[in-house]
């Protein structure tokens, strides 16, 4: 079955040494119990050699207890800091908020970072939100976005694999190793989806796909009749293997664009703009993600804030009020509202429709989307950093109806209660007037004038305090 030497056990400390060194709790618990259920899979297939396994089981065990002492302080103080921060239980009630709201059709496939960041309030994690972009449960994500419909079939399929490669580990004379490996890749990913998201991965799907068909290949004797007689079973044989490599190309195909605009995309959301060719190539790779699949969302948003990117980078070519200036901003309003459409609680999306429409000299329509996007995301920091310089000049303008005004004045007030250093840092980076802020904040029932001189080092502006009746 095995025949460990040198480098085996060479190559099994070094992975468990790596695994440690990436400080990764998850990664090393499933890791282990990846190498517990290849062993165990292989003592129970051979009796004959069981002992030894066993042996090898709880050698591996005592090796990664070991490595575990010695190498394993910054995985501890990390385990202990993540811990007290409770990130993981706070995703689990917001994913279970998100499953209320559509348990049996869902939010659709990518919609529970919209509907998360729709739901949550201030207290659940407002300084991270690189972590709101999935549930870090499968599970959980695959309700969310697909209702019990969709988590039923996902378990089902899993379990349709677990029961044929049982049946080969149970039913095999030879090689054995195949169906264990599989079974073994299979329980590593099933454990480590319970508190992140490995089939999201490319990398680790691909991996799953090609160890789990090699266990299931081997899992299933060919059929000993004569070819003129098993014809059909073999030609179906053939076939399937044939329709599910065309549908994962297809799969592929459909999302290769996406991934290779998603480290430009990154950089936008982060607040970096990207020049040269990265910018140009993200926008032909997203237009051909929208060509193929117009109805994911992340592709049409995506090419939305690339092409806002553009027109900022291109004045010369794009002077302002221009046709081609004109028609473009008309074809980042469709995609836009296409991508609005297919992701209604995306916070993102309404932000960057208002940009769009304020660039079209149309301030009522602007801020009936910039109110959309606070409302969706009102604590949001990154977010409402971006949105303050519109904030701003939306109040300001005549035009904008008082019910909007009045959202807008009340979420500038409420960022200041919410982390007011973080909000002046960001009027002085953006060039902001203070004032409009101290007009705000007047009368609020709840704001402290004495504050004002220990966040902003200058005197409270409006020359009286600003106490309630």
């Amino acid at each position: 079955v095995l025949k460990p030497g040198a480098g085996w056990w060479l190559a099994v400390a070094v992975q468990l040494s790596a695994l440690i060194l990436t400080s990764s709790r998850a990664g090393l618990t499933v890791a282990l119990l990846g190498w517990v259920v290849l062993l165990v899979a292989l003592a129970m297939a051979r009796p004959v050699v069981r002992l030894w396994l066993l042996g090898l089981l709880g050698l591996c065990l005592g090796v990664g207890a070991l490595l575990l002492g010695v190498l394993g302080q910054n995985l501890a103080a990390r385990a202990e800091a993540l811990q007290q921060a409770d990130g993981r239980a706070a995703l689990v009630q917001l994913s279970g908020q998100v499953i209320d709201n559509g348990p049996w059709v869902g939010h659709g496939l990518g919609g529970w970072a919209g509907a998360a960041v729709a739901l949550r309030g201030p207290e659940v994690w407002p300084q991270q939100l690189d972590h709101f972009g999935n549930a870090h449960n499968l599970y959980l994500q695959t309700q969310a976005e697909l209702g019990w419909p969709g988590l039923l079939g996902l378990l089902a399929l899993g379990g349709l694999v677990l029961a044929g490669l049982l049946h080969g580990l149970m039913t095999r004379r030879r090689q054995v190793i195949y169906p264990a490996v599989g079974l073994a890749a299979l329980g590593l990913v099933a454990a480590h989806s319970v508190v992140d998201f490995p089939l999201f991965v490319p990398a680790v799907m691909v991996a799953l796909m090609l160890l789990v068909a090699a266990g299931l290949a081997q899992s299933f004797r060919s059929p000993d009749a004569p070819l003129g007689l098993a014809w059909p079973a073999r030609l179906v044989r053939a076939l399937i293997p044939a329709l599910l490599s065309a549908l994962l190309a297809v799969l592929v195909w459909l999302q290769l664009p996406l991934w290779q605009a998603a480290p430009v995309i990154k950089q936008i959301q982060a607040g970096v703009l990207p020049t040269g060719p990265a910018l140009v190539a993200a926008g032909k790779a997203l237009q051909q993600c929208v060509q193929r699949a117009a109805w994911q969302a992340k592709c049409q948003a995506g090419l939305l804030q690339v092409k806002l990117v553009q027109l900022q980078r291109l004045p010369e070519v794009l002077p302002a009020g221009s046709p081609q200036y004109k028609a473009w901003l008309a074809n980042l309003e469709a995609h836009g509202t296409e991508a609005l459409r297919l992701a209604p609680a995306s916070p993102i999306e309404a932000y960057e429709l208002a940009k769009v429409t304020w660039a079209q000299e149309r301030p009522q329509r602007a801020a009936l989307w910039l109110t959309h996007s606070i409302l969706m995301a009102p604590y949001e920091q990154i977010l409402s950093a971006a949105r303050l310089p519109l904030v701003y000049a939306l109040i300001q303008h005549p035009a904008v109806a008082a019910e909007e005004r009045s959202i807008l004045t009340d979420h500038l007030a409420n960022l200041w209660r919410q982390n007011p250093y973080l909000l002046w840092r960001a009027l002085q980076r953006n060039g902001l007037d203070p004032l409009l802020l101290a007009q705000s904040l007047a009368g609020r029932p709840w704001f402290d004038e004495a504050q004002w001189p220990n966040v902003a080092e200058a005197p409270w502006p409006l020359g009286k305090p600003a106490q309630s009746p």
